[in-house]
């Protein structure tokens, strides 16, 4: 299966895996068999996963895997169960505290603030946590504090556009207009593409 995957043959790396799993069930196996699916872009990435969870419901790791599969694929209402599930038997999980959090602050939840704190208690300087807490506050209308969580964010994390771009909308809402416009300027000319661009590009225009 390893030497399937690193050949680029995902689909039958994904079949060895899950012989391998039927073989000796593992959480190693199950991951690695969902890996090989996702990168394979078969249906049904998640059926190892699950297949572990009906035997081990209590893997916080496999529920993290769901999770986050569920995001990328744009399902955040799936999502958000299974990274509950994981912070109920994790409790500073800070990847699924995170998440949650911004997740539930997209859906105008008002508990995602209480995520994003419990996530900055065990995480402060991880910038992806400085920058959802920093997000949140900012759509609480704190902009002073959403500025100062977003400024260290952005600080620790040059290279990753949405933050800065995160950074930036807080600067106008304080009315830094002229910073924010050079933080606009550095993440639009790398020409890289990130979530955030067509927002990013919007607020340049209209400064």
């Amino acid at each position: 299966g390893d030497l399937l995957a690193a050949a680029g043959d995902h689909q039958g790396a994904a079949r060895l895996f899950e012989r391998a799993y039927e073989q000796r069930p593992t959480f190693e196996l199950a991951a690695r068999a969902h890996q090989a699916r996702r990168a394979a872009g078969m249906n049904d990435v998640l059926t190892p996963l699950e297949r572990w969870i009906e035997r081990t419901p209590g893997e916080a790791r496999a529920w993290l895997m769901i999770a986050e599969a569920h995001e990328r694929a744009g399902r955040p209402e799936a999502a958000l169960p299974a990274y509950e599930k994981v912070i109920a038997l994790e409790a500073g999980n800070v990847i699924a505290l995170n998440n949650a959090g911004w997740i539930r602050n997209e859906a105008g939840d008002e508990r995602a603030l209480d995520y994003a704190r419990r996530a900055i208690r065990a995480a402060p300087n991880a910038p992806p946590v400085l920058d959802t807490y920093g997000w949140i506050l900012l759509t609480r209308g704190d902009v002073e504090g959403a500025v100062t969580e977003l400024r260290k964010a952005a600080l620790g994390a040059p290279d990753a556009p949405d933050i800065q771009y995160h950074f930036a909308a807080a600067l106008v809402r304080q009315g830094e207009n002229g910073e924010a416009r050079r933080v606009l300027e550095a993440i639009l000319g790398d020409r890289r593409d990130f979530t955030s661009r067509e927002q990013a590009q919007a607020l340049l225009t209209e400064l």
